[in-house]
């Protein structure tokens, strides 16, 4: 086997601070998303406190880089990046409710040969640094295509964390949309990984493949979004993809939070911990719905204006919204609780028919 080096380096600088479906857009913004006064899109994409546009200011965004969106005017059409333009890391969406942003990477490692041996000239080496995030363990896939490739995660100490390997001898044994070893593998990704390298092996430089196939490529990407074809065994003709990371606020558990000055979740809040203790997260309480980073950011969800919300009988029943909630009770003339998944309502008994 031979091992060329180390391809794509994944850095976590620091203590973390913080059509193709995309799940991460359908949410509602029937409510102010950003401080007031604050810039609030950038082309398509809506900036959401703690997020915050670096021409702003200052207050319009929480503290760490991570948090600023550079929007790049350059072309004539607003382009969000992370942090800065330099970062080539594009944001596509950023959610709240499920804290992760999608962005488009260039996070493409490929190893080539020729009847020599290893080609450096055409290989590809790039750095994706992230500062405060993570790669998201659930939405994202470790892929790698080729038919003599093995590719692994290292971690921070060099030793193997996971991977997965790829062989074929021709082209006519793959097939296209698998990736189960044959011309392509994926494999899932573990939690809690900071910083870590993706190396690239081949056992025979590709010596027995090179007519259909003189490079390896790996790649992490949003789950979902690759689809295997056999042309990409003589050249993946993909520059970016997406990839899902997570985000959550500071260092520091909801605990600890909570007793100091810069807590971040607000009224009608809960506050919950990010794994093994990697900052927290804020959601609204059941019952309210909008930013919970911003001050009176979680409203009142009237469930009574909306049938889909509310367990209220819709024939002989009524609703009531109260705050954080609502109340289920029979129109005049009925008697029960009212609602779909109780009693119900039944008509109560006529008077004249009653015994005297």
């Amino acid at each position: 086997m031979v091992i060329h080096r180390l391809l794509l380096k994944v850095v976590m600088l620091g203590a973390v601070l913080g059509p193709y479906h995309n799940p991460l857009v359908a949410e509602a913004a029937d409510y102010p998303i950003t401080k007031r006064g604050c810039q609030s899109t950038c082309g398509n994409l809506s900036i959401p406190y703690p997020f915050g546009s670096r021409d702003s200011d200052p207050g319009c965004r929480h503290g760490p880089s991570s948090f600023t969106v550079d929007c790049d005017n350059s072309t004539g059409h607003p382009t969000p990046y992370l942090d800065n333009r330099d970062s080539n890391l594009q944001i596509l969406d950023i959610s709240l409710e499920h804290h992760e942003m999608r962005v488009q990477a260039d996070f493409i490692g490929q190893a080539c040969y020729d009847s020599a041996g290893y080609d450096a000239s055409s290989s590809n080496f790039p750095t994706l640094t992230l500062a405060d995030f993570r790669i998201s363990s659930n939405k994202n896939k470790f892929i790698a295509v080729g038919c003599d490739t093995v590719a692994s995660f290292l971690d921070r100490e060099g030793n193997f964390a996971f991977g997965c390997m790829s062989a074929c001898n021709d082209i006519s044994e793959v097939t296209n949309g698998s990736c189960s070893g044959i011309g392509c593998c994926e494999t899932s990704i573990p939690k809690n990984l900071f910083d870590y390298n993706i190396s690239i092996y081949s056992y025979k430089n590709h010596t027995e493949v090179l007519d259909f196939n003189p490079c390896s490529y790996v790649f992490v990407t949003a789950s979902g979004f690759y689809n295997f074809s056999s042309g990409d065994l003589s050249e993946l003709e993909i520059d970016e993809m997406p990839l899902v990371l997570d985000w959550a606020i500071g260092n520091i558990t909801c605990d600890v939070a909570k007793k100091s000055p810069g807590y971040m979740c607000t009224e009608n809040t809960n506050c919950t911990n990010a794994e093994k203790g990697w900052g927290y997260k804020c959601a609204c309480l059941e019952g309210f719905h909008g930013n919970p980073y911003l001050a009176n950011g979680c409203q009142d969800i009237d469930e009574c204006a909306d049938p889909n919300k509310n367990q209220c009988n819709e024939v002989n029943g009524q609703c009531t919204n109260v705050v954080g909630s609502y109340n289920c009770s029979c129109r005049k003339g009925y008697h029960g609780d009212g609602r779909n998944d109780g009693k119900g309502c039944t008509a109560n008994p006529n008077p004249s028919h009653l015994v005297q």
